[in-house]
């Protein structure tokens, strides 16, 4: 703690080791649970909570670069499924006394993901899950006596969301200043919807329902009794701001334009920023009250309408289609420059496809790869497979304790939706994926052999157990009772599969997805006598590329992999 009168400072805790902090979190909670700031200060500031958050029994992750003569290693405490996980309790200290209290609440084999101070003096409300994340509890605690009381309770036959990784939203509570109650963005009715509670924990109302989403909660204010959230009302592909009472009356839409609109409230919630775009329209900023009035436009981006109406410009449109067993899947694709409907294009899936995560938005495409294949004469498309954020909970949890089997389905039947279009050549079809992308990259290409002829794969998980545990045990639940389950998902239990040519990029120095899968993949290959290039970049990181010569290099070889394999042209 710093006094800026006295410009003294002064120690709160003296009790940290290697691996045992205060106020900080390790590896897996920080990637995880979407949080770096491990401490919290009340709003009247006569209070700090923390995480003291214990990692000396997980076991350490070493990584190198290979650099040098001899071998130095990065350590890292990194637990994987079934593993000992970090042990955190939480500790309140009062700044007037410094005193300290550890919040009376038992941590089991489970997780304090998120703290909130509420509209009571040193009371601090503390979410528990237990390690499956099936079941939440949330306490109400006395930062003076450390004193705990559960006030709410939730139980799911799959998993349980605290934030939005993807959507860059870390709240799904919200204790609003000046009353005493609560708002939580729940999924129980089938899609995810605010409700209004008190402090006892019982609840008030619905504030919102329907067959849609809400996304995010900007702006609760106490006074007017409105929230302001975004939604996918108008469609999942857009996000939309609206407006309504606390009691679910008077709903009103405040932005109109179609499209993606990511707001920004001031903290006086009379004003917000709206940066939304467009298939057709480049990035709009617009200062607006509350109402929804314009304030000033503050970027229009003219120079970019001038330069893709001036240059060479592949636009993205979008589109859907119906799975063979009656699924509607949104896609988008971008056509090759000077398309003609009279020819037969190779085509490229781009894809992420991990739970909760949307690819595909109604938005401008600034993507420059994407861009320079259409030039090269490629269709690029994007899939909002099952498992996708947006869609209500049945379409996007579908996936649980069966990652793989969906995504990689919808995937096909995306290739085969548009190998039936006449301007479509539906033998030279890629895949392409990084991270979770190539985890479906891979374990699509393997599953249905000879959809596709690619696989571009970067950073893939290839056995969900080398994974930590704090995200893959949340969809796929815990080991030894999935281990079946488990081996059904890995991408290494089909390397027998491969039909077609598979290109694997990694770095040894991926932190997060450890290079051992790719490894691993690469032996049950060449186990199955399946041939397979790889391409090693010893100094990155999860990214694999490690600055721009090795980011272009990496993307001239997806492009050359593509042009000798899908094109049938010789590499440059």
């Amino acid at each position: 703690m710093f006094d800026f009168a006295t410009q003294q400072e002064t120690r709160l805790t003296n009790d940290a080791k290697p691996a045992f902090y205060n106020g900080r979190f390790g590896w897996a909670y920080e990637e995880e649970f979407g949080l770096a700031q491990a401490w919290y200060w009340s709003p009247d500031s006569k209070f700090v909570a923390f995480w003291q958050s214990d990692e000396r029994q997980v076991p350490i992750y070493r990584l190198t670069n290979y650099a040098g003569f001899d071998e130095t290693y990065d350590s890292l405490p990194y637990p994987r499924v079934g593993d000992k996980n970090p042990t955190v309790r939480i500790g309140v200290i009062e700044l007037a006394n410094q005193h300290k209290e550890w919040m009376n609440v038992d941590l089991g084999d489970g997780y304090i993901p998120r703290i909130y101070w509420t509209s009571q003096e040193g009371q601090l409300a503390l979410v528990h899950l237990n390690r499956k994340q099936n079941h939440m509890r949330l306490f109400m605690t006395n930062g003076r006596t450390g004193a705990a009381k559960q006030i709410m309770e939730e139980t799911a036959t799959k998993w349980i969301d605290v934030f939005d990784f993807f959507a860059n939203i870390n709240h799904l509570l919200y204790f609003p200043a000046g009353v005493q109650e609560y708002y939580w963005v729940s999924d129980r009715d089938g899609f995810a919807h605010l409700y209004r509670y008190d402090y006892s924990g019982k609840l008030l109302n619905p504030v919102t329902s329907g067959k849609w989403e809400v996304t995010y909660v900007h702006h609760i204010d106490p006074k007017t009794r409105k929230v302001y959230y975004t939604s996918t009302e108008a469609a999942p592909t857009e996000r939309q701001l609206f407006s309504m009472d606390t009691d679910g009356k008077n709903k009103r839409r405040l932005t109109t334009v179609a499209g993606k609109h990511t707001v920004d409230f001031s903290p006086n919630g009379q004003y917000f920023i709206d940066q939304y775009s467009n298939v057709q329209t480049p990035t709009q900023v617009e200062l607006r009250d509350v109402s929804g009035k314009l304030i000033k436009t503050l970027e229009t981006n003219e120079s970019v309408k001038q330069y893709v109406t001036s240059h060479t410009y592949a636009p993205k449109e979008l589109t859907s289609f119906t799975t063979s067993d009656g699924q509607k899947i949104d896609i988008s694709i971008i056509r090759p420059i000077n398309f003609d409907p009279t020819k037969k294009y190779p085509v490229m899936l781009d894809i992420y496809g991990g739970p909760g995560a949307q690819s595909v938005y109604n938005e401008f495409n600034t993507q420059g790869w994407h861009q320079w294949l259409a030039q090269l004469g490629y269709i690029i498309v994007g899939v909002n497979n099952r498992g996708s954020g947006g869609y209500g909970r049945d379409f996007e949890k579908i996936v649980y304790e069966q990652l793989g089997k969906y995504e990689s389905l919808d995937f096909s039947e995306t290739a085969a939706y548009l190998a039936k279009q006449p301007w479509v050549d539906g033998k030279r079809i890629a895949i392409r994926g990084h991270s979770y992308g190539g985890y479906m990259s891979s374990y699509t290409m393997l599953t249905h052999p000879g959809v596709f002829r690619v696989s571009l794969v970067g950073a893939p998980v290839t056995d969900w157990r080398l994974y930590d545990s704090i995200y893959t045990e949340r969809y796929m639940g815990l080991l030894p009772e999935n281990d079946e389950k488990y081996k059904a998902s890995a991408v290494t239990t089909y390397a027998k599969n491969l039909a077609g040519k598979l290109f694997v990029a990694h770095s040894t120095m991926d932190e997060n997805v450890h290079v051992r899968n790719t490894f691993q993949l690469m032996k049950a290959l060449e186990d199955a006598g399946k041939d397979a290039d790889l391409r090693i970049y010893p100094p990155g990181t999860h990214r694999v590329s490690y600055s721009s010569t090795s980011y272009v290099l990496l993307h001239q070889q997806y492009t050359d992999y593509l042009a000798e394999h899908l094109k049938g042209e010789p590499a440059n």
